[in-house]
């Protein structure tokens, strides 16, 4: 999945991700409900970014 905004614009989701030690296998919605993933293995270390295309 492509993503847009975040710092990562356009870049693909990276699946599984770590997110507060917690491992997502999808996007995940933050709290005003927009759906997000990590576009590198280890959000809590990288902190790299973008919302879900099409979510």
């Amino acid at each position: 999945m492509t993503t847009r905004g975040g710092n990562s614009n356009g870049s693909c989701c990276y699946f599984p991700f770590i997110y507060q030690q917690k491992i997502y296998n999808n996007c995940t919605a933050n709290l005003s409900n927009s759906f997000w993933c990590a576009t590198t293995s280890n959000f809590d270390k990288d902190g790299m970014w973008g919302y879900c295309y099409g979510q």
